[in-house]
C-alpha cells in the first residue's frame, strides 16, 4: 500500500518519521524478546507509508521482523529476509524498502526486531491526519519548492553516522517530500560512495538510508566530470528533520537536493 494525498479530503497531513537502530538478536515470532518502538499512531491514526531498512555493517542470513502492539498484545505482521553481504568501499550494505500495508490506529505502536545481533538503520515514514475545527474544502494543500544544495569532500568510510556529514536538506511546514538527490563530480573521481543520511535537526544520530555508487571519472579543461547522477527517491520526512551526505572518499561532489514542502 503506498499512500497518496488526496486532494479532496479537509484533513491535514503531517509527516511523521520513526528512526532507530536495532542490534540485539530475536528469534522469537510471537511478540516477546527484544524489541524497539519504532512509531506510535497519532490522535486519529498514523499511516505507515514505507520502511527503510538499512545494515550498517556486514550482514549473515537473518530476518528482520515487524510487529504491531496494541492494548491486548503484540502480533507479528511481517518478516524481510536479509540476505548475506559485505560491504566495502565500493559496494553497498543491504538495504531495502517496503510497504507494510497498515495504519497505525490511535495510540497502537509498530515494533522491530532483528533475527542476528547485528545493526540495522530501521526507518518509517509516516503520515499522521487531523481535521481543522474549520475546514476549507477541497484543493486546500499548497506546496512549495525546497531545493537543498550542499559540498562533500571529506573522505568518511563510516556507516554507523560518524565522521564528517554535511546536512544539504532540512524539512518545513507539515513536512517534505524528497523528489530527487542530483550528484555532480566538481573533479576527477575514483571509485566509491556517496551516502545518504537522515537526523532530527536538534543534534540526534544521523542514520544512513541509502548509498550510491561512485565510478572513476577523469575530468580535463575539454572533459567534464562524467559523474553526473540523478537519484529518485520520494522520501517523505518530518519538518525540522535533516538530510545529510558524506563520501567515502577526498572527492569533491555538490549534492542537490530536489523537494517540495506541503502545509495548509
Amino acid at each position: 500500500m503506498e499512500t497518496t494525498f488526496n486532494f479532496t479530503d479537509y484533513s491535514e497531513l503531517s509527516a511523521n518519521t520513526g528512526m532507530v537502530n536495532i542490534a540485539t538478536a530475536n528469534a522469537n515470532l510471537d511478540g516477546t524478546g527484544a524489541l524497539t518502538g519504532l512509531l506510535t499512531g497519532a490522535a486519529n491514526g498514523t499511516i505507515i507509508n514505507s520502511v527503510i531498512i538499512k545494515a550498517t555493517q556486514a550482514t549473515t542470513q537473518g530476518m528482520i521482523r515487524f510487529f504491531v502492539n496494541d492494548s491486548t498484545g503484540t502480533q507479528l505482521l511481517q518478516e524481510v529476509p536479509v540476505p548475506a553481504m559485505t560491504p566495502t568501499a565500493v559496494e553497498p550494505s543491504f538495504e531495502t524498502r517496503i510497504s507494510l500495508d497498515i495504519n497505525l490506529a490511535a495510540g497502537n505502536r509498530l515494533y522491530v526486531s532483528t533475527e542476528n545481533a547485528e545493526s540495522f538503520n530501521i526507518i518509517a515514514e509516516g503520515l499522521d491526519w487531523v481535521y481543522p475545527a474549520t475546514p476549507a474544502c477541497c484543493d486546500h494543500m499548497k506546496r512549495s519548492a525546497n531545493n537543498g544544495l550542499g559540498l562533500v569532500n571529506t573522505a568518511n568510510p563510516n556507516l554507523d553516522g560518524t565522521g564528517t556529514i554535511q546536512n544539504i536538506m532540512t524539512a518545513t511546514q507539515k513536512g517534505t517530500t524528497l523528489e530527487t538527490v542530483h550528484i555532480k563530480g566538481q573533479a576527477s573521481t575514483t571509485q566509491g560512495m556517496i551516502r545518504l543520511f537522515i537526523n532530527n535537526g536538534i543534534g540526534g544520530a544521523n542514520f544512513l538510508f541509502t548509498e550510491i555508487q561512485i565510478g572513476a571519472s577523469t575530468q580535463t579543461a575539454i572533459v567534464p566530470s562524467t559523474i553526473n547522477r540523478s537519484v529518485y527517491y520520494n522520501l517523505i520526512f518530518k519538518s525540522v528533520y535533516k538530510l545529510a551526505a558524506s563520501t567515502e572518499n577526498a572527492d569533491t561532489f555538490s549534492i542537490i537536493m530536489n523537494g517540495l514542502n506541503w502545509q495548509y
